[in-house]
């Protein structure tokens, strides 16, 4: 089975090809110079071991982050409900992501004011439960 880093470069590839997003790397960068750009990273998890099998239930966050100035908030609102459905619908269209997970079991999301470095942002923040299961080494 794939690791954790494969599963989530795998929402990043399934987010990167959506239409509008200009970036979406495997490695958050420090700072972004594009309007509309997405990153991901592990939350939060736990593993147990079954027989010589370890089973893992984590969390994956992936954030759409829409730049905004001051007196652009409706147009970044506008520019960020279009993703309310289609990130949600490519992650769930993959439900092993490729074969880096058992399954998808939930997207759960916010949405609001967010921030990456010192840009202000507009966006969506999704919660990806997913289940891994693989040897033990």
């Amino acid at each position: 089975m794939a690791t954790l880093q494969q599963a989530i470069d795998r929402v990043q590839a399934l987010v990167g090809a959506l239409d509008n997003v200009r970036e979406a790397p495997d490695e958050p960068p420090e700072r972004f110079g594009v309007d509309i750009f997405s990153v991901c990273f592990a939350k939060a998890g736990v593993w147990g071991r079954i027989s010589d099998w370890k089973r893992g239930h984590h969390t994956i966050v992936c954030q759409l982050h829409v730049a905004k100035s001051r007196g652009e908030l409706p147009g970044a609102i506008k520019k960020s409900m279009g993703f309310s459905e289609n990130i949600p619908n490519a992650i769930l269209n993959d439900i092993t992501l490729n074969s880096t997970v058992e399954a998808v079991k939930e997207v759960r999301y916010t949405f609001g004011e967010m921030a990456w470095g010192s840009c202000e942002t507009l966006g969506w923040s999704f919660e990806i439960d997913i289940e891994q299961q693989s040897g033990l080494t």
